[in-house]
């Protein structure tokens, strides 16, 4: 018995030791929270008749780019759900313009940074690392979504605008768009000139 005693106390470290990084990786595997500022203008007429919309970049340029495709994909998809017809712009009532940016700023946030190597869904990045840092400032982002609906006329008058403004260690602007759009869409219309912050869960690990 005493042998066996003794076994099961060389055995606590161990599994102590290799229980830190599966806690850790349990940890890092829970959604996390993107929090949003949303300001919203809009004219006003009703837009509850939704209509036909077509989506496109604030800066034409952008049109061609395989990133923006991505996300005029996303923004396709949420207008849908609003009850938009997504159209060709040749025959769009409205037409939808998005621009966004991503712009480095310095955190004062301190205390030990856990990392890990290992993600699910859009991360990228995979392993089973474990990395702890003592960094007293780190680096984060703001990230800028702008969306604009306007009529489909040679005068383009606008109806509806809406920006969305996130901060975070995440710099890839494609990681949190999802969470960033739900937020700026969240009881659209909205009202004229609000000002709100909204969270949203999801898998925003960068």
């Amino acid at each position: 018995m005493d042998k066996v005693s003794a076994m099961i106390g060389r055995m606590k470290p161990t599994l102590w030791r290799g229980g830190i990084p599966l806690l850790l990786l349990l940890l890092s595997a829970c959604s996390s929270v993107v929090s949003t500022r949303v300001n919203t203008f809009r004219a006003p007429e009703d837009l509850a008749a939704r209509g036909t919309i077509s989506v496109q970049a604030m800066h034409a340029d952008l049109n061609r780019s395989l990133e923006f495709a991505w996300y005029r994909t996303q923004v396709e998809g949420a207008l849908t759900d609003l009850g938009f017809q997504v159209v060709g712009t040749d025959n769009a009532d409205l037409v939808a313009l998005l621009d966004y940016a991503v712009e480095p700023v310095d955190s004062d946030r301190s205390g030990p940074l856990i990392t890990t190597g290992w993600g699910m869904g859009r991360s990228r990045y995979f392993g089973t690392n474990v990395v702890i840092v003592d960094d007293q400032r780190r680096q984060e982002f703001i990230r800028h979504v702008q969306l604009v609906i306007e009529r489909n006329q040679a005068e383009g008058t606008r109806v509806y605008e809406v920006s969305g403004a996130s901060q975070g260690r995440c710099g890839v602007l494609s990681v949190v768009f999802d969470e960033m759009l739900t937020a700026m869409l969240q009881g659209f219309p909205g009202d004229n000139a609000s000002v709100k912050t909204i969270s949203v869960k999801g898998d925003a690990r960068c």
